[in-house]
């Protein structure tokens, strides 16, 4: 299991630096996108994962779980979550009444899941699995997220799709579509990561002790870690090679 925990925390790592220097960039001028996408990557790294793992939320018995921390945790997440919803609308379908309908519906039930599991927590007994007495609401959680991520790489790949084609004219630019094609394939391996742990709650494991789970996390981390690398950190060598094999401007 030494694998997994490697590559849970070079997930975690990666994706808060990512988060930081979106952040940053917000800051220097980079606009709503940044701000937005920024915060959704460091709140659940930085904040929600590490948190919640700490609180034994999940995989503890009820007395056990620390429960201001996966409550802080559980927020983080919301916050988290919330933010890369409102990427995708203003990124990708800002004018779409149904994209903002079902953000805000998505985020709203994100809420009540977050709510539900606190609550459950704080009302049973201490030698309640913690596991059992929340999964319900915890699957519907990772749902959620499985939506949100899913309809992150679907927005991405297809506009990936679409510059290809500006691209074979010399009307876009290699570097933006293949950032494109990194957004989709993050959005794609983390809604995997998240169908998985979502489908062994069903199951009725905790996803701490199942097997699936830990491989998952350990194999969908590191895509998706080198997937959001390489859109926002891309090595100067790469960036050459995709530039090499740009077509000429029309």
């Amino acid at each position: 299991m030494a694998l997994v925990g490697v590559a849970m925390l070079l997930f975690v790592v990666t994706c808060s630096a990512v988060g930081l220097r979106l952040l940053w960039l917000a800051k220097m001028g980079g606009g709503r996108p940044a701000w937005l996408c920024g915060h959704g990557f460091s709140l659940i790294a930085l904040i929600g994962f590490p948190l919640g793992v700490l609180s034994g939320q999940g995989f503890a018995p009820v007395g056990e779980v620390h429960l201001p921390l996966a409550a802080v945790s559980l927020l983080a997440n919301l916050l988290g979550i919330g933010s890369f919803f409102l990427f995708t609308v203003s990124v990708f379908r800002p004018g779409a009444l149904w994209a903002h309908t079902l953000a805000g519906a998505a985020i709203a039930g994100a809420g009540m899941a977050g709510v539900g599991i606190v609550g459950a927590i704080a009302v049973s007994p201490a030698s309640a699995s913690s596991f059992q007495v929340t999964w319900g609401w915890a699957a519907t959680f990772q749902l959620i997220c499985v939506l949100c991520f899913g309809w992150m790489g679907i927005e991405g790949l297809r506009e990936w799709w679409m510059s290809r084609r500006r691209l074979a004219l010399g009307l876009s630019d290699a570097v933006v579509s293949n950032r494109l094609l990194m957004w989709g394939l993050f959005g794609v391996s983390t809604t995997l990561l998240c169908l998985v742990l979502a489908g062994v709650m069903l199951s009725g494991q905790p996803t701490a002790t199942s097997p699936l789970a830990q491989v998952s996390q350990a194999l969908f981390g590191l895509v998706s870690s080198a997937a959001a690398t390489l859109a926002f950190f891309p090595p100067p060598s790469y960036l050459a090679r995709l530039r090499a094999g740009q077509p000429a401007t029309v």
